[in-house]
């Protein structure tokens, strides 16, 4: 077994338990609220378990390149994190949310995916960068956890105040529907603050000092 096979099976071993409870709690009928909530877990563990560990330094002082050991973590956390999501929104009662939006039930149906497809993307992008900045696992859940908040709080700002600036779109030449014009922005932005996060994160990597 080769060095970055290890790594990759230690992660996906203390992955796993966790995992199930995640998987479990997702595929229960009432409770996916709870699964989603084991994904900033599940993202935070990857990191967090060397903090708990003490075992970081030792990782990180290894003749391999940093930024393997951050691609490896994080395709370990996008393996157990992505059917968490997928049972969790599969359990949720999409039909209730088209009976609240009757009067624009597809537009409602996009928005949902959309929205919870970029709290993934930024719950993932993130974990790396908060969970080293806190030097701990319940400091980077804690630190995800109320990003989520701001990230709710900050879509309905940004969805409010995007009607101002679908004029810039045009202008560009992208010819969005009317209805989805809001949606596209709040994504670019959205999906702004993930890349920043998302190159934060290696960065971190790089240049940890214990």
């Amino acid at each position: 077994m080769t060095s970055r096979t290890s790594t990759i099976y230690k992660d996906a071993r203390e992955l796993f338990w966790p995992w199930c409870v995640a998987m479990i709690l997702a595929a229960l009928p009432g409770y996916h609220g709870l699964g989603f909530l084991g994904v900033p877990l599940l993202a935070s563990l990857s990191f967090g378990n060397e903090f708990r560990h003490q075992t970081l330094s030792l990782l990180l002082s290894q003749p391999v390149d940093r930024m393997k050991i951050w691609g490896e973590k994080l395709t370990v956390m996008v393996i157990a994190v992505l059917p968490v999501i997928l049972v969790s929104a599969w359990q949720a009662d999409f039909g209730r949310a088209r009976e609240i939006f009757k009067e624009s039930p597809n537009e409602a149906m996009v928005s949902l995916m959309v929205v919870a497809g970029l709290w993934l993307v930024i719950t993932v992008a993130s974990a790396t960068f908060w969970t080293l900045l806190s030097r701990s696992m319940l400091g980077g859940l804690g630190m995800m956890l109320v990003q989520s908040v701001f990230f709710g709080i900050a879509f309905i700002f940004v969805m409010l105040a995007s009607w101002k600036v679908s004029g810039v779109i045009q202008w560009f030449g992208i010819h969005i529907g009317a209805e989805y014009q809001w949606l596209f922005i709040v994504s670019f932005v959205f999906l702004c603050y993930a890349v920043l996060l998302l190159w934060l994160g290696p960065r971190g990597v790089l240049q940890f000092q214990n």
